[in-house]
């Protein structure tokens, strides 16, 4: 499995793209009727392993698919490592295997760049989904260790926090949840969070102080 990081991107044209996309479909209706049974990435490596012509032809196209549809990969990973704490290899390694899981089951009814998009896009939130429940909080602790109620996340000393523990203890709201984990963001995220709720920043800050009063009292 080539790694996306290393690879030079390429202009594909329409025709091209056509082509791909023909290809990835004839191997998804290949696969389907059993790929929900094993699994996808564990039928894949069987058909590798001893190829048809249709998978063939995929294994064959792989690398001018990656090459076509790197800057979807490398999008996304800009994004999620300016957003999140993430390390930028592991944001790669599962770009990886998205884009590969993304050959190996487009059906064909949109646009490969969307569904390859779409398919990294849900893995990278579900990676730092995963690491949000274990990382420290910051914005929340002084340092001492307490609890306090600041708008500014950067002006606090983070110890080590079980966050997921912390928020589901304290029985926050879907709302407060999200304000919490977007505090992590650093600097702009309340107006960021106010244009995408339609809401005032007031607003967004008003969730903030309640969800830290209600940890306040758990922590």
């Amino acid at each position: 499995m080539a790694h996306l990081e290393f690879i030079k991107p390429v202009e594909l044209s329409g025709s091209q793209k056509d082509e791909l996309q023909r290809i990835m479909s004839k191997v998804n209706d290949l696969l389907r009727p059993v790929a929900e049974k094993r699994g996808l990435k564990r039928l894949r490596d069987q058909v590798r392993a001893n190829p048809s012509p249709e998978v063939k032809a995929l294994m064959d196209s792989e690398s001018l698919i990656l090459a076509g549809y790197i800057r979807i990969a490398t999008k996304l990973v800009n994004a999620f490592q300016r957003s999140s704490s993430l390390e930028e290899d592991d944001l790669w390694q599962e770009a990886t295997i998205a884009i590969y899981d993304a050959m190996y089951s487009y059906n064909g009814q949109t646009e490969f760049s969307t569904y390859a998009y779409n398919c990294i896009k849900n893995r990278l939130i579900k990676l730092r989904m995963q690491n949000q429940k274990k990382v420290k909080t910051t914005g929340l602790f002084n340092e001492d260790g307490q609890l306090i109620d600041v708008i500014d996340p950067s002006s606090a000393i983070v110890p080590e926090v079980d966050l997921h523990a912390l928020v589901n203890k304290a029985k926050l709201s879907p709302k407060e949840r999200v304000v919490i984990h977007s505090s992590m963001r650093g600097k702009g995220w309340q107006i960021n969070l106010a244009e995408e709720w339609g809401r005032t920043k007031q607003l967004v800050s008003e969730v903030y102080r309640r969800a830290l009063n209600k940890m306040k009292v758990v922590a």
